[in-house]
């Protein structure tokens, strides 16, 4: 049977084919009996009969008895695990930044899961522009993922923007129909990071004249300042001094 792999094989009588899959009991006297071990394992889930035959040289009476099978029924085990990474190594990220989270999503088996979906709720102080996946789709804070087979991987990027100033938490979770032989690596997170407020407020100063001025002529300052942060700043002024003595 192609769902059975045959480990060992022990006999107290005769010999066991391992390759023809048959038991050469030889002779076996009245009142006697003879008996082979076989360990196996299972290589897929589900119910499966194993069935077996005894023949001899000679023409049976009663042919009922010459023949019986067993049911091994196995319940499917994966283990499914996630992991988050974020698209930088730093403890801080700047309000206005757009930022990505990797979810990565395998099967380590021995079995296919099935029904997989991961819970993925975006927090403040961040906001969802977009997502793509490898598999599945991701709607109102779930990524349906759907089957998933034994040593297969899937992935799925959200980019989100900081919005304001804050801890960012990010919490995940995977699930799955059947039984999970490690439910520790069920659940993934980011930590340690911290939005903060990135406002970078500068200012030059030009004159249009580079040489000597005669008294009373026009000069013209020109003024620019500039932000290079990430973040919008607010009430904007500038203090301007003028030597009045010279400059009227």
């Amino acid at each position: 049977d192609d769902n059975f792999i045959l480990i060992s094989n022990s006999t107290d009588k005769g010999y066991y084919n391992r390759t023809g899959g048959y038991w050469y009991i030889g002779d076996l006297n009245v009142g006697s009996n003879a008996t082979l071990t076989l360990v196996c394992g299972l290589k897929n889930d589900g119910i499966f009969r194993n069935y077996v035959e005894v023949s001899s040289h000679e023409e049976e009476k009663y042919r009922y008895d010459n023949w019986d099978d067993a049911f091994v029924s196995t319940s499917p085990i994966v283990d499914v695990s996630i992991t988050k990474t974020l698209n930088t190594n730093s403890t801080t990220v700047n309000v206005g930044e757009l930022i990505e989270f990797t979810l990565t999503v395998h099967n380590a088996g021995p079995s296919n899961a099935t029904s997989v979906y991961v819970g993925e709720v975006i927090l403040d102080p961040l906001h969802l522009v977009s997502n793509r996946t490898s598999r599945g789709t991701y709607s109102a804070g779930t990524w349906y993922i759907g089957d998933l087979a034994n040593n297969e991987t899937v992935t799925m990027t959200l980019v989100c923007e900081v919005m304001y100033e804050g801890i960012i938490n990010n919490f995940v979770q995977v699930f799955r129909y059947e039984n999970d032989t490690d439910p520790s690596n069920d659940k993934a997170n980011v930590t340690n990071i911290t939005a903060v407020v990135n406002v970078d407020v500068g200012i030059t100063k030009t004159v249009n004249v580079t040489e000597f001025v005669n008294v009373y002529d026009y000069i013209h300052f020109n003024i620019t300042v500039y932000n290079n942060g990430t973040f919008n700043a607010s009430d904007v002024r500038v203090t301007e001094f003028f030597d009045y003595d010279h400059l009227q």
